[in-house]
Formats: structure tokens, sequence, C-alpha cells
């Protein structure tokens, strides 16, 4: 079974990440995500959906 990740971050390195076995859940779910934090960035899958904050420090990855 495939499984579908949404993962977001917050500028000040907090965030989350959720797994999926639906693709329509976790499409969902990411709507939701980036709606109610619209300064977070977030990922679908390995796509950056949401830039939110902007941080010079900051690599792009998921992984603080």
């Amino acid at each position: 079974m495939n499984t579908h990740t949404v993962t977001w971050k917050y500028a000040d390195g907090t965030g989350g990440r959720h797994d999926f076995g639906e693709y329509e859940s976790a499409f969902a779910y990411m709507l939701v995500v980036a709606e109610q934090s619209p300064q977070a960035r977030v990922w679908f899958d390995d796509a950056v959906v949401q830039l939110g904050f902007t941080n010079a420090n900051d690599a792009e990855g998921r992984h603080s």
C-alpha cells in the first residue's frame, strides 16, 4: 500500500508529520494545515506546497 505524507514546519523549528494510506485523505489534511497555518512551510509527499516563513538559516529541509 502506498502512503502519502503531509509535513509542516514553523519558523521556530516545531512542526509535525502525518502519514495517510489514501491520497484523498492526505490531500484534504494538507489543505486544512495550510489554511490554518499560513505561516507554516507545508509539504505533500516531497513537494513544497506552501513556503510559509522564510529564514536564511533554514536549508529547506523538513528535519530540524
